[in-house]
């Protein structure tokens, strides 16, 4: 029997795309502007995303964040 693993993703983007990502990965998402320091913690055995300070932070998973592109500049 496996056991089923609770994961909290904080978020601002609430676009059609990235909700379909974020669920079909296991993420339950939260709406990051909401929370607030001093409010209930809500217990989970994964954060991610713009995850709280104040969220036991032994439970972050590392978010992998975009790499800035290499433009190539004309030189004069």
């Amino acid at each position: 029997m496996t056991k089923k693993v609770k994961k909290l993703y904080f978020t601002s983007d609430f676009s059609a795309e990235n909700v379909e990502k974020l669920q079909a990965d296991g993420w339950i998402l939260r709406n990051r502007a909401a929370t607030h320091k001093g409010d209930f913690v809500e217990d989970a055995d994964e954060y991610g995303g713009e995850v709280p300070d104040w969220y036991p932070q032994d439970k972050v998973q590392e978010q992998k964040k975009p790499t800035a592109r290499k433009t190539s500049q004309p030189t004069e």
